[in-house]
């Protein structure tokens, strides 16, 4: 049996696969092992933990967030970075108690979010 190479890179991005489509609280150390094809021990040459996994997780998501910057002015930075806090706290609240009594799904309602506030964001490159 021929042993696989990983690096760092590799188990975050499988780790991203597996919360993009299933969840965070899908991501274990366990499956993303499995979906990689190695057996957990192989992970700790590349995350210290679980928590370690999720801090790097952290990490590739506020890269991939500051490669679409819009390149607004440090003020308007500050009121983006506001809104979309406000926005996606509300949402999380919402949706871990219960607000949303309709049973259309949190995820397109979040995509439809996401659309809504980078459309106003936008306007705001002009300025």
């Amino acid at each position: 049996m021929s042993r696989r190479t990983l690096d760092t890179d590799q188990v975050v991005s499988a780790a991203a696969a597996l919360a993009d489509e299933e969840g965070l609280d899908a991501v274990t150390l366990t499956r993303v092992a499995n979906q990689l094809g190695v057996r957990q021990p192989a992970l700790y040459r590349h995350v210290d933990s679980y928590d370690a996994l999720v801090r790097l997780l952290g990490l590739r998501g506020r890269e991939i967030l500051a490669e679409r910057g819009y390149d607004l002015a440090d003020d308007e930075q500050v009121h983006a970075a506001g809104t979309l806090r406000a926005a996606f706290h509300g949402f999380a609240h919402l949706e871990a108690g219960d607000g949303f009594p309709q049973p259309q799904d949190t995820d397109d309602t979040f995509g439809h979010l996401l659309d809504l506030v980078c459309d106003g964001i936008r306007p705001l490159v002009a300025r």
